[in-house]
């Protein structure tokens, strides 16, 4: 474990956000593997998200750190939070997640 001197609040605080966002990329992407889902990087460096089924046409490219565009058939639809890519991921996960009561979620 590393340990730092900050001189002022500021620098500690910038600091704290940046690892907590790099940790956070890694908690979805780890999550996403652990699902089932493809992560793979794309020609920009940039990680991506891909379905199970190919056929589907969406994947998850993130933006910056704490932020994720979906894309449909190569078209940019909607930013997420990373709360919001674990709520998709897990609806679209296979098999899909079982209720109490023996349904499915779809």
């Amino acid at each position: 474990m590393q340990f730092f001197v900050f001189i002022n609040a500021e620098r500690f605080i910038a600091w704290c956000k940046k690892t907590l966002r790099k940790m956070t990329k890694e908690i979805i992407l780890k999550q996403a593997k652990a699902w089932g889902f493809t992560c793979e990087v794309d020609s920009y460096g940039k990680s991506l998200i891909l379905p199970h089924n190919r056929q589907e046409r969406w994947k998850l490219r993130i933006v910056d750190e704490e932020k994720w565009v979906l894309i449909v058939e190569n078209v940019p639809q909607l930013f997420c939070s990373t709360f919001e890519v674990l709520q998709f991921l897990e609806r679209h996960r296979t098999p899909p997640p079982v209720m109490y009561d023996g349904t499915s979620h779809h």
